[in-house]
């Protein structure tokens, strides 16, 4: 049941991770240019008249390319300084309060991206996400290593929980087709 558990946990993660990808450039063009989203979006016939349009879209579209970045790295920048918080954590209090925290932590990350009408809101519950998911994870391998004391019997628990990514990673990609 706790391998169960820990796999849910992280394929989770990971499918929320990848889920917003298609769609995320778009809206942040609609949030930060609400007037011209439809002209940026609209396909353009590039004549001699309308080389500036073209050069203004393509302009537009180009800066949202580092929002873009920081919004999606946001996530796995707070995981990979949090990771450092979270396992002596775990070692102190145990297992189940970090994990059921991880799991609070990304219910709620993901209500507030949902939700989210504005940059910093889509950051802030990203990086939410990226505390969650540290939690969760951190957590739960350690959980799988203190009840699974067999090497062979760890070594397939994680093998099989880690198969997770693989699984949140293949959903993602089968929905984007």
């Amino acid at each position: 049941m706790l391998l169960v558990l820990v796999y849910i946990g992280i394929s989770l993660d990971y499918i929320l991770m990848e889920v917003v990808v298609p769609i995320l450039p778009e809206y942040l063009l609609r949030l930060s240019h609400p007037d011209d989203a439809e002209f940026i979006l609209g396909r353009l016939i590039v004549t001699d008249e309308s080389k500036s349009k073209a050069a203004l879209r393509h302009q537009l579209i180009e800066s949202e390319g580092v929002s873009f970045s920081i919004l999606y790295g946001s996530k796995t920048f707070v995981q990979l300084w949090s990771n450092f918080l979270v396992g002596p954590l775990t070692n102190r209090i145990g297992y189940s309060m970090p994990l059921f925290i991880g799991f609070v932590i990304m219910t709620a990350s993901t209500m507030m991206f949902a939700f989210g009408n504005s940059y910093i809101i889509l950051l802030l519950a990203r990086s939410l996400q990226g505390a969650g998911s540290a939690c969760t994870a951190t957590a739960g391998m350690a959980l799988l290593a203190g009840v699974y004391t067999d090497e062979k019997e760890r070594s397939w628990a994680m093998g099989i929980a880690l198969g997770a990514i693989a699984i949140g990673r293949i959903i993602n990609t089968w929905n984007a087709v």
